[in-house]
């Protein structure tokens, strides 16, 4: 049975809905790939990735990462961003296809002049290492630069530091304690109470008693075991804050059940 151009685009739409919205629903695996194949074969992008992730988590057929990759890569061709990422991550550690590390750094180029920005700054640590590109850290920087832009957390930390030790830019401390500042903003616990310690200490920054403190709560609030400690201490010794001996046991106590010593870091209070 012939159909019309009309008729064959609205079959392929309503294949195509069907698909994603069993996708979406994670469930009916076997009529996602039933939906998606014929879809995938006719040049689809969107569909071809859909089939990749089928075939990579064995949803609705038997798991195979080597026809995962096949159909990302396909997708990848089109321009489908997503699967640009995805295809260079597995050229980068061999999944599916082998390692081929000037591949992921293709394709890590691809998505990343897309704007994605966890391609962004992948390709910053490529040009960086020189892994699969020539090591060029004025580039590495620029990239870093265009994922932190972006709100990427890493991207955004790892700029700091190339601001804070001159790499592929002017030493700049100042901007690199800004970026610092907008990751703890969103929550880095890590990067939180790296922000605490040089306020204490004045290391990359003036010494800020109070917004030591502020950020040595927000980290102790997430569980960083680190800032626990070190908060416990200050309401042990009253540095900064009011003697709060009760809550200071309770925090020394949190700390030592992730294996953190009590009061590992010396202040200028002692």
């Amino acid at each position: 049975m012939e159909y019309s151009k009309m008729e064959a685009n609205e079959l392929e739409l309503e294949l195509y809905e069907r698909g994603e919205s069993y996708y979406k629903s994670n469930r009916f695996w076997e009529a996602v790939f039933l939906s998606f194949s014929p879809l995938a074969e006719m040049g689809h992008a969107d569909a071809q990735n859909y089939l990749a992730h089928c075939y990579f988590h064995g949803e609705g057929l038997q798991k195979d990462k080597q026809k995962s990759f096949y159909w990302r890569e396909k997708a990848a061709e089109q321009g489908h961003i997503k699967a640009q990422a995805i295809t260079a991550y597995c050229c980068y550690v061999g999944d599916g296809t082998d390692k081929n590390l000037e591949k992921a750094a293709y394709w890590y180029e691809k998505a990343a002049l897309q704007g994605d920005a966890l391609s962004q700054y992948n390709l910053a640590l490529a040009y960086e290492k020189g892994e699969g590109v020539e090591a060029d850290l004025e580039k590495a920087f620029n990239w870093l630069e265009r994922a932190a832009e972006q709100g990427e957390q890493a991207a955004q930390v790892y700029l700091a530091h190339y601001y804070e030790n001159g790499i592929g830019v002017d030493k700049n401390t100042e901007k690199a304690l800004e970026l610092l500042e907008i990751a703890a903003k969103e929550g880095r616990a890590d990067i939180q109470f790296n922000l605490a310690y040089r306020y204490f200490f004045g290391d990359g920054a003036e010494e800020n008693l109070p917004k030591a403190l502020f950020w040595c709560e927000e980290s102790a609030q997430s569980g960083y075991a680190a800032a626990q400690s070190l908060l416990a201490h200050c309401l042990e010794n009253g540095i900064g804050i009011e003697k709060d001996i009760p809550r200071a046991a309770l925090l020394y106590d949190e700390a030592a059940k992730q294996g953190y010593e009590k009061n590992p870091i010396q202040t200028n209070e002692n």
